[in-house]
């Protein structure tokens, strides 16, 4: 190495500082025993997944090579919070009493990644919860019909009783109040007489006819965003290796498959108990809960598609799995509008047909291709680019709602073009770190005044720069998404794992058979042993490795010579045909690999 690449100490630096930030976050608000600093009683319903949230990328960014602290502060933070919110009312057996998928996912999200940290110290849990819902005797799953019995579920089994859809929260379950933070939303339904505005939820009369409406048509059978409940499945199969769970998960997928092929390529969103499409809405495949009406309609319904398909994936290798969430792009891409150049998808549907157009946002299609390296995939991003005038070299100022605001420009940087990426988004990285830690240090709100979002707004650990520039995968599906990835790393000296102390890599070229990476030791006088991984859970081997030779250049030349840069490097290619390959590293040198690689069914246990 000559002189030390600056994305290199960029990343290390950002790696090395990541517990600092985490401990001025434990020490303004985390009690002793991991819950959050804030009020005795919770009579709302939302809130154990927020609790989950605010620890969220904490053992992730310990996987990537931070120090180890994150990992133990998080394993702490996520006992602390399931006591606290035990005590609220939301946990039962330390799992979620009873509550939709798009917000068990995200609370999930932290079990996952403490789970890939530390596998053999989670598998219990793992699959003690997996079991919720892969062992019909639970009462969350009808294997006859292939579904998932309500739209809550949990350890307290399907829950089919009146439900609150308020907020704030009433003590009347059955009331579905107006408020100015659902109205953007609309009406969930237009066919109650004398309901025709969202202002008319302003008469509680009409709000309780709403929320009765609700309860009955969208809490029994199972909806769309059920599917994310594979991954946590996925997962326990991977830490236990027991083949029952991935044969639930590829015979729920199936039966959502059949139904989106028997609606024309798109999923429905709601199936009765009897597993018929419509049966609690007339026949209707959509008004179900996080479904095609309301309240958000594309997001969720594509981000469980997008988890169910690439778990499956994971588990089998059949790139047909994969046609799902491709098949429902392509249904509403073929629904876009253009305006001010500008493509815009429709996101909802009733019964006025389609609506809320909106851009379609990229992480969806990026997650597709990322998985098959195909032409046709990567059409679809590309087609997203040139109907989206803004620019997508450009590095946002913020990690954006599903921590994945780098999507666009990192794309472009496998393209090719957007070479000063990886130094640019280390930057922003570092720029987000201090100005989060900055809000932590001034602020004084009161903690039983804090709002249950709180601590997800200053939560400093941002990983996505790091894991798409070390890893070579995207931002992990947020509302419960596995972290899909062509490399991982462990530190073969320290037995962890993550990149070893002053080492940094960046993948700077991915397609269907290949990745190559740059590895650097900043150390000036210590060698490092990386252990490199194909995927995140050994779902790829390794065929090749095209490496440097440098036997017989000259370096560094007899003492008292000047320095002078090497000279070209030649190249040589070894076989390896494992998941793994060990790198040794020797001080201040770098190293650009290129790995040949093969898909194959990952590892377990």
């Amino acid at each position: 190495m000559d002189e030390p690449p600056g994305w290199a100490l960029r990343q290390r630096a950002l790696l090395d500082r990541l517990a600092d930030a985490s401990q001025l976050f434990w020490d303004r608000y985390v009690a002793t025993d991991g819950s959050l600093h804030w009020r005795a009683e919770f009579p709302g319903r939302d809130g154990a997944d927020d609790g989950y949230e605010s620890f969220l990328n904490w053992p992730l960014a310990y996987t990537l090579g931070g120090p180890r602290r994150l990992l133990s502060l998080a394993a702490q933070g996520w006992h602390g919070v399931t006591g606290q919110f035990t005590r609220y009312g939301q946990i039962l057996d330390e799992y979620e009493r009873g509550y939709d998928w798009f917000h068990q996912g995200e609370g999930n999200a932290l079990l996952y990644q403490l789970a890939l940290a530390d596998p053999a110290g989670w598998r219990e849990r793992v699959a003690r919860f997996a079991d919720l819902y892969a062992d019909p005797a639970r009462g969350n799953y009808d294997p006859a019909t292939r579904t998932i019995t309500a739209g809550h579920t949990g350890s307290g089994g399907p829950r089919l009783a009146p439900y609150r859809f308020s907020y704030p929260f009433t003590d009347d379950l059955a009331l579905y109040e107006w408020t100015a933070r659902h109205e953007p939303y609309g009406l969930p339904y237009r066919d109650l007489p004398g309901i025709a505005r969202f202002e008319d939820l302003k008469d509680p009369a009409n709000a309780r006819r709403m929320g009765e409406a609700m309860n009955r048509r969208m809490l029994p059978g199972d909806t769309a965003v059920n599917l994310t409940a594979t991954g946590l499945v996925t997962l326990a199969h991977l830490v236990t290796g027991e083949p029952r769970y991935r044969r639930w998960v590829l015979d729920y997928v199936e039966a959502w498959i059949d139904r989106a092929r028997a609606n024309g390529g798109l999923p429905p969103d709601n199936v009765g108990r009897s597993g018929r499409v419509g049966e609690n809405l007339d026949g209707r495949w959509y008004g179900g809960l996080y479904g095609w009406s309301w309240p958000h309609g594309l997001g969720p319904i594509a981000s469980a598609a997008v988890v169910a398909a690439t778990s499956a994936y994971l588990l089998t290798r059949d790139d047909g799995y994969l046609d799902l969430p491709r098949t429902l792009l392509d249904r509403v891409l073929e629904r876009a509008v253009t305006t001010d150049d500008r493509l815009l998808v429709p996101n909802r549907y009733d019964d006025r047909g389609w609506f809320d157009h909106q851009p379609m946002e990229p992480r969806f299609a990026v997650a597709l291709w990322h998985l098959s390296g195909s032409r046709e995939d990567w059409a679809r991003v590309e087609r997203l680019r040139r109907g989206d005038p803004d620019d997508w070299s450009a590095v946002p100022g913020e990690r954006g709602r599903f921590g994945d605001a780098n999507t666009r420009p990192w794309v472009r940087y496998l393209a090719g073009a957007n070479p000063g990426y990886p130094s640019r988004a280390l930057g922003e990285a570092h720029a987000q770190l201090a100005w989060r830690c900055a809000q932590i240090r001034a602020d004084r709100e009161p903690a039983g005044s804090l709002d249950l979002h709180h601590w997800q707004l200053v939560n400093p650990i941002g990983t996505e720069a790091l894991v798409q520039l070390t890893l070579g995968g995207p931002a992990p599906i947020y509302n419960g998404g596995l972290p899909h990835a062509r490399l991982r790393y462990a530190d073969a000296d320290r037995g962890r794992p993550g990149l070893p102390p002053d080492v940094a890599a960046l993948v700077d070229h991915l397609d269907a058979r290949s990745v190559s990476v740059r590895l650097v030791n900043l150390h000036p006088t210590e060698a490092r042993r990386i252990v490199i991984q194909g995927g995140a859970f050994g779902e790829y081997r390794f065929t090749t490795a095209t490496l440097p030779s440098h036997a017989g250049d000259g370096y560094p030349g007899p003492v008292g010579s000047p320095r002078r840069p090497r000279p070209p490097e030649a190249r040589r290619q070894v076989a390896v045909d494992d998941r793994r390959l060990s790198v040794a590293l020797p001080p201040g040198h770098t190293a650009h690999l290129e790995l040949a690689t093969v898909p194959c069914p990952p590892e377990t246990a």
